[in-house]
Formats: C-alpha cells, structure tokens, sequence
C-alpha cells in the first residue's frame, strides 16, 4: 500500500490517518513486538512471562490493554516454529 503513497490511510479499525502514522502504529511495532519477543526467547524468557515485555511505548494505540499480551503471545508462537 506504501507504494501508491496515499495521502490518507483509512484503516480498518480507528480514524484516518497518514502513512507515516500508519507505518508507525503497524509496521513498526510488529518489527519492535518481533525483536523484543526473540530477545525474551534468547533469553529463556517463557511463553508463561510474555507478558512482561515492556511495551508501554505503543500504550497509545486503540485496544492496547486488551491486545498487547495477546500481540505478544501471537508473536512468540510464530517465532517459536522459525
């Protein structure tokens, strides 16, 4: 979608928004969600923890209390078959 460079992005859930706001509140915290998950797991963390990665630096975005565990349990499941 970045390659049409829209000058609105209406995502599914929320308010219209620009692409680079899009790509931050997306893309990067799937890249920040996938690092600080392999991290945890590099480190023995397990799947029972999850929980405590710290991302409170995305505690702006619509539904993070209610998705952020579940986000970074999602994540862990994946990289566990990687």
């Amino acid at each position: 979608m970045a390659s049409f460079r829209p000058q609105y992005v209406i995502p599914g859930h929320g308010h219209p928004t620009t692409l680079q706001q899009a790509n931050s509140d997306t893309y990067e915290y799937l890249l920040f969600l996938r690092k600080s998950v392999a991290d945890f797991i590099d480190s023995g963390g397990d799947i029972t923890e999850i929980r405590s990665i710290d991302q409170s630096q995305y505690e702006y975005l619509r539904n993070f209390e209610s998705l952020s565990g579940f986000n970074a349990q999602n994540v862990y499941t994946e990289l566990e078959w990687e």
